[in-house]
């Protein structure tokens, strides 16, 4: 799934959509996805001057996107439906992400009840964890 079609499911905009790129498998349990943070991204000027990371909270919402992506590909949605990050447990962040650096993230599929679904999330650079959390979104308008 390219950009394009990342736009046609996520209510997301510049600035603050990351995912470049995304594949969900056969059987939509999982996605993999591709994030590049730009190097003229205006947050990188005060976290932190001269030397700079993307922030944590980021890397949990690039997690996010993809799970939603993942989730959409699960089950179908109206249109003016959407889906939010309600939950975030057990997230680490292990190495910082750079401008510049190539990420990839993955998502899977851990479970469903009622409107809430369950995610594990990570990323990877240089194909070692940078970050990982479980997520819980909700695919549906209301909460």
């Amino acid at each position: 799934m390219n950009l394009h079609e990342i736009r046609q499911i996520l209510p997301h905009r510049a600035p603050f959509l990351f995912l470049d790129d995304i594949d969900v498998d056969a059987e939509g349990r999982s996605a993999v996805g591709h994030w590049t943070p730009r190097t003229t991204w205006p947050v990188f000027k005060g976290h932190f001057p001269g030397h700079p990371v993307v922030p944590g909270v980021i890397l949990i919402e690039v997690m996010a996107q993809a799970a939603l992506i993942l989730g959409r590909a699960i089950e179908t949605r109206e249109p003016d439906e959407f889906g939010m990050l309600v939950g975030v447990d057990h997230a680490r962040f292990r190495r910082p992400i750079h401008p510049g650096d190539t990420v990839e993230v993955r998502v899977r599929f851990r479970r469903r009840r009622r409107h809430l679904w369950a995610f594990a999330g990570e990323i990877r650079r240089d194909s070692a964890m940078a970050a990982q959390a479980e997520l819980l979104a909700t695919l549906s308008q209301t909460v």
